[in-house]
């Protein structure tokens, strides 16, 4: 008798590509091209992470062991929730981490636009798997 694996939840649908045949895709990329070089956004936002000593280390470690409890201590259902709002907004910032991907890493723009589409499947792919799994099991977030 053969077996087969219980549904884990709603179907995976991957994030689609953006086509470089269509015309409005083509003027988008030109007007990421425009922006090049970008400098600002990835410069400000390393800028704005910049620890300066180690107290600094060693109170983002706090902060970010803490920001995992809370994590954990989130229902499944809001977890995929919040976990497909973060795939949708990376998918609303495509062109922003495109034109960062070029500037700082020298990212062709259709490599870029692949990463930003794998992005946001990693996000709704955990986001279908959160709270699934056999009934009665009680999920426990690694620490």
């Amino acid at each position: 008798m053969e077996q087969t694996r219980p549904a884990v939840g709603p179907a995976f649908v991957n994030t689609p590509d953006s086509d470089p045949a269509l015309p409005t895709n083509q003027a988008w990329a030109d007007a990421i091209r425009d922006r090049l070089p970008a400098g600002a956004p990835g410069t400000d936002a390393v800028a704005g992470a910049r620890l300066g000593d180690a107290d600094g280390v060693r109170a983002l470690i706090a902060r970010t062991a803490e920001a995992g409890r809370a994590w954990a201590r989130r229902p499944a259902a809001e977890r995929a929730g919040l976990l497909h709002r973060l795939g949708a907004e990376l998918e609303a910032a495509r062109g922003d981490l495109i034109t960062v991907a070029a500037d700082e890493a020298g990212k062709l723009i259709d490599q870029a636009d692949v990463e930003v589409s794998e992005a946001c499947d990693f996000a709704h792919y955990y986001a279908t798997l959160a709270g699934s799994g056999p009934e009665g099991a009680v999920h426990v977030p690694p620490r």
